[in-house]
This record gives structure tokens, C-alpha cells and sequence, in this order.
């Protein structure tokens, strides 16, 4: 059998109230034998997975935006170079031949894709999470807490062994206040 510790909680740097390490744990059992909380959470990952091709599909235009003014910038500043590329597209229009072919068409398709794959990782790295995502495991275990301690603050907890805990204040104490 473990041995039970008593944890602090805090929220927005302030204690709360004291919980029970072992009633934590069993708050955090009782959380992930909810099916709901699942469906919840597979719920919020498809509107993250949603949001996130949003975004792609705003910032891919975009980007083709910019790819056609620096291509147009190219055609200025070496006209030579332009002339000869506007000539290709003449030639094999004049021939018939579509301006494009498949394989033109699936290379621009998969270097979109690529480029969509790396703004959303860079996306991801610079908000740590896809956008929307919200973890409803931890926001459950968070509005029991609250329901237990009979505290109606918003925002997350932090938890803190009370021996941790008692050490930290008197940290804070020795340094002299603010």
C-alpha cells in the first residue's frame, strides 16, 4: 500500500487548499474511466485537426501570393531569363499542348503539401499544440479539484507536495519579500 501525502494547490500562484495524494489519484482514476471525457476528447482533436487545416488553407495562398510577386520581381530585374520562360509557355501553347502536364500539376500539388506540412509543424513548434487543442483529461481532473475544495477559481492548478510546498515559502520568506 502507498503512503499517503498530502499535495497544495494552487492556482495563479496562490494556495487554494490541500488535497490528499491519494484522493488525487483516484480523482484522475475516476477521470479516465469516463467515457465521455473520451468522446470529448476525440471531439476537440477532430476541431483541432479542422482548425489546423484551416490555417493551412489560409496561409497556402498566401504563400502562393508571395511565390507569384517574386517570380514577378525575377521577370524585372533579369527580363532575359523571363522572355526565355514566356516563350516555353508560348511554344507549347501554340502546339496545343496544355500549358501544364499531370506531372507539372501533381509536383506543384506535392510541394504545396510539403510546404502545408512544414507551416503546421512550425506552427505547432511556435504554440506548442495544434491550434484548439484542449486537453479535457486535465481540465476534468482540474473542476473536480475544484468541486472538492469548494473553490470557484478559473484557470489551472498546480499541485505541490506539501513538504515541497513548505520548503518554497520558506524560501520565499528568507529572500526578503518582493
Amino acid at each position: 500500500m502507498s503512503e499517503s501525502h498530502q499535495m497544495l494547490v494552487y492556482a495563479h500562484g496562490v494556495e487554494i487548499g490541500k488535497i490528499d495524494s491519494e484522493e488525487y489519484a483516484q480523482l484522475k482514476r475516476d477521470v479516465r474511466k469516463t467515457p465521455s471525457i473520451y468522446l470529448m476528447q476525440a471531439a476537440n482533436m477532430v476541431y483541432s485537426m479542422m482548425s489546423f487545416i484551416g490555417n493551412v488553407m489560409i496561409i497556402t495562398p498566401i504563400f502562393v501570393f508571395w511565390l507569384a510577386v517574386a517570380v514577378m520581381a525575377v521577370m524585372v530585374a533579369d527580363p532575359a531569363s523571363a522572355s526565355q520562360i514566356v516563350a516555353a509557355m508560348h511554344s507549347r501553347f501554340s502546339q496545343g499542348q496544355p500549358l501544364f502536364s499531370m506531372d507539372d500539376i501533381q509536383t506543384m500539388l506535392m510541394t504545396l503539401s510539403v510546404f502545408a506540412i512544414i507551416a503546421g509543424a512550425l506552427l505547432i513548434a511556435v504554440r506548442g499544440r495544434l491550434p484548439g487543442f484542449v486537453n479535457v483529461f486535465d481540465d476534468e481532473i482540474s473542476r473536480r479539484i475544484k468541486m472538492r475544495l469548494k473553490q470557484p477559481v478559473y484557470g489551472d492548478l498546480f499541485l505541490v507536495e506539501a513538504s515541497l510546498g513548505e520548503a518554497i515559502k520558506k524560501l520565499d520568506g528568507a529572500g526578503g519579500g518582493e
